[in-house]
């Protein structure tokens, strides 16, 4: 985690906090998965995804958060597109790469 309260996060470290957030949302959730979590994991859509749209939208408050936590920044995710963009909804790995493209942007 940067030590400094305002840093902007490496594409790493907004990946790991992506992969945190869907783990913990999966656990509450009851939700286990039948294969290991990683960047390729489709988030909705598809037979193998791990979310329906409520768990979606939960997960972007949570990420959001975790962000904000971790930079000192707030990010909105929302009004940054990413409802919009769908490539960004494709897999974990998409979701971290708009993420950081966004903050980047900041």
């Amino acid at each position: 985690m940067p030590s400094n309260p305002r840093a902007k996060l490496s594409r790493a470290e907004v990946a790991a906090v992506v992969l945190r957030s869907l783990k913990a949302l999966m656990a509450a959730r009851g939700i286990t998965p039948a294969v290991p979590v990683d960047e390729g994991k489709p988030l909705i859509g598809t037979s193998d995804a791990v979310l329906d749209s409520l768990g979606l939208v939960m997960l972007i408050v949570e990420i959001e958060r975790e962000l904000e936590r971790q930079s000192g920044v707030s990010v909105a995710l929302v009004s940054g597109g990413i409802l919009e963009a769908d490539s960004a909804l494709e897999n974990l790995g998409s979701l971290a790469d708009h993420i950081h493209a966004l903050m980047e942007a900041a």
